[in-house]
């Protein structure tokens, strides 16, 4: 199986069950289960992030697997590249350095996808 796939895969399953988990479960609930970070958002804020990341990990899964035009595609890895940088910021001020590291990685598995897209299409 090609490395491309597999980060692809990985990445529509992460954002799928992540932004599931910030759709399904309330506030109270995420920062119980680990999420400190959840206590600086409104419960709005962090239901429009669900529905954004589940968006996007279909997108990214239907985009790497069907033809769709590659703009649309790379619309939906550069809306997570964006995610990621935000959330790396928001961990980093926060010292919540496990996490930091976690979504540094989502961040370089999104710009290796974005990348090896731009190679695809130039």
């Amino acid at each position: 199986m090609h490395i491309y796939t597999i980060i692809s895969t990985l990445l529509t399953l992460t954002f799928l069950i992540t932004g599931g988990m910030k759709l399904y479960l309330p506030k109270e609930k995420i920062i119980a289960n680990g999420g400190a970070w959840a206590e600086t958002f409104t419960e709005p804020f962090i239901k429009l992030l669900g529905v954004i990341e589940v968006i996007c990990g279909l997108g990214i899964g239907i985009g790497g697997r069907f033809p769709i035009p590659p703009i649309i595609y790379i619309f939906f890895i550069s809306i997570i590249m964006v995610l990621m940088l935000g959330a790396s910021f928001m961990h980093y001020q926060r010292k919540e350095y496990p996490l930091l590291t976690g979504t540094l990685v989502l961040l370089a598995m999104t710009f290796y996808i974005l990348y090896n897209d731009f190679l695809k299409f130039l």
